[in-house]
């Protein structure tokens, strides 16, 4: 019998600034391994930003783990804030995308406690992802108390804090 081949992955501290942005996590998307970055709050931050002004099902955007996906999803139905984040430039990248619903799960509990006053997330609002709930509704993430919910599309009175991947294996 075979022993299973084993991998060894270098994968950064969390809260270690990389690639970009601030390490809160590895990602399993398509059966890929990535690491994932929230880019810096004074280029990565939104505020007020509709998740799609009109309600309508946008069937790309339905991904718990590929937020890139369900960001061009979002962009492509009209969203001003899934364009927001397509057209984010930050520390030399242009591929920012909207965390989806895992990846602000692990922005909350792996990088909330790390970040300094500076780059902390905004307590006073609740967190878009780019993660569809229904036609009328996205999963979005509160970082005082940690709740996940789920607002409507169409309000203005959230924010966002974009992100971006890297690969974990070549």
């Amino acid at each position: 019998m075979n022993a299973p081949e084993t991998l060894k992955l270098s994968i950064p501290a969390l809260g270690h600034l990389v690639e970009g942005g601030f390490f809160h996590g590895v990602l399993l998307v398509d059966g890929k391994l990535y690491g994932e970055v929230t880019g810096p709050a004074a280029d990565c931050f939104v505020k007020d930003l509709v998740w799609l002004p009109d309600y309508k099902d946008v069937p790309g955007a339905t991904s718990a783990s590929d937020g890139l996906a369900n960001t061009r999803a979002m962009a492509e139905a009209g969203s001003p804030l899934g364009q927001a984040a397509l057209a984010c430039r930050s520390g030399g990248f242009d591929d920012w995308y909207v965390p989806a619903r895992v990846g602000a799960l692990l922005q909350h509990g792996n990088l909330k406690p790390l970040l300094d006053a500076a780059e902390a997330f905004d307590t006073d609002y609740w967190y878009w992802t780019s993660t569809q709930c229904s036609r009328d509704y996205a999963w979005s993430q509160y970082f005082l108390y940690g709740n996940t919910g789920y607002s409507d599309k169409s309000w203005s009175g959230g924010a966002a804090r974009f992100v971006r991947r890297f690969p974990l294996i070549p």
